[in-house]
C-alpha cells in the first residue's frame, strides 16, 4: 500500500467516524425529545471512542471535500448539542432573555467586577 492509499484510507476511516459521531448524536437529540436521560447518558458514553477516532483521523490526511464535509457535520453537530442543551436546561433560555432586558451599561459594570 502506498502512502497516498494509506492517506486515503484514514481520510475515510474518518469522515467514517465523523458521520457515525453525527448518527449519535442525532440518536442523543431524540432521545431527549422524548426525555429519556439514561439514553441520552448511554449513547453520549458510547460517542465517546467515536469521537476519539474523529478526532484521530488528521486533517492532514483529509482532501479539500472530506474537509469541507468535516465542517459541516461538526456545525450540524453543535446545533444538535445546542437543542440537547436546551432540552436539558430550559431555564437557561430564560435566564439569557432576563439577562438580556439589564442596560449594557450594568452588563458591563457587572462583567469587570
Amino acid at each position: 500500500m502506498t502512502s497516498v492509499d494509506t492517506s486515503a484510507a484514514a481520510g475515510m476511516q474518518a469522515m467514517a467516524a465523523c458521520r457515525a459521531v453525527e448518527n449519535s448524536c442525532l440518536a442523543m437529540l431524540e432521545a431527549a425529545r422524548r426525555d429519556d436521560w439514561e439514553r441520552v447518558a448511554r449513547l453520549q458514553q458510547a460517542n465517546e471512542p467515536m469521537i476519539a477516532d474523529a478526532r484521530r483521523g488528521a486533517d492532514e490526511a483529509l482532501t479539500p471535500s472530506q474537509r469541507r464535509e468535516k465542517l459541516a457535520i461538526l456545525r450540524r453537530i453543535l446545533i444538535l448539542e445546542g437543542e440537547m442543551r436546551r432540552l436539558r436546561e430550559p431555564w437557561q433560555g430564560s435566564l439569557e432573555r432576563l439577562l438580556a432586558l439589564r442596560p449594557a451599561a450594568n452588563r458591563r459594570q457587572a462583567a469587570l467586577r
